[in-house]
């Protein structure tokens, strides 16, 4: 049996201008599908997590609104355009993170590996997001975003990633 030259993945492949174009619009739509999931009308949702994945957050982070609070804190902190998440780690342990551009938790080759997870919770931190109506202020638009988060959802992501890692 020959030993050739080691097996080049795809994106090795592919010249480097490529590749930054997958990653950008991959990106982005990966991002943008997630984060319409995780919102609902206003007033159509229960005003924070249920089940098993308040339970989670309650361990990982103390009460929800210590959660709600370290959850804005690092999406105001966040320079830039990007995105604020709540991660699933694989070692069953819930993160708070933020990315930039249309880099997601999933690129496990471009995150640190303590934000590396399944998302269960996306916060949109690109401009075009919240500019119409609250101008530069982040804050506004990070308040009014926890009238319109999807709970329920937040419920499902949870339990399909428990199962993904089995744990």
């Amino acid at each position: 049996m020959s030993r050739g030259a080691p097996v080049k993945s795809v994106s090795q492949k592919l010249p480097q201008v490529v590749q930054d174009c997958i990653r950008h619009s991959g990106g982005a739509h990966v991002n943008h599908t997630a984060f319409w999931r995780f919102l609902s009308p206003p007033k159509s949702a229960h005003l924070g997590p249920q089940g098993k994945a308040a339970m989670h957050i309650e361990k990982e982070f103390g009460t929800f609104h210590e959660f709600k609070a370290a959850f804005t804190e690092a999406a105001l902190n966040h320079d830039g355009s990007g995105w604020a998440w709540l991660v699933y780690r694989p070692d069953g342990r819930l993160v708070i993170t933020t990315t930039s551009n249309e880099d997601n938790p999933l690129m496990k080759e471009f995150v640190d590996w303590r934000d590396h997870g399944r998302f269960i919770l996306a916060l949109d931190l690109w401009e075009h997001s919240y500019y119409s109506k609250y101008k530069n202020n982040r804050k506004k638009y990070i308040e009014a975003w926890w009238n319109v988060v999807n709970w329920n959802f937040v419920s499902k992501a949870h339990a399909i990633v428990t199962g993904i890692y089995g744990l």
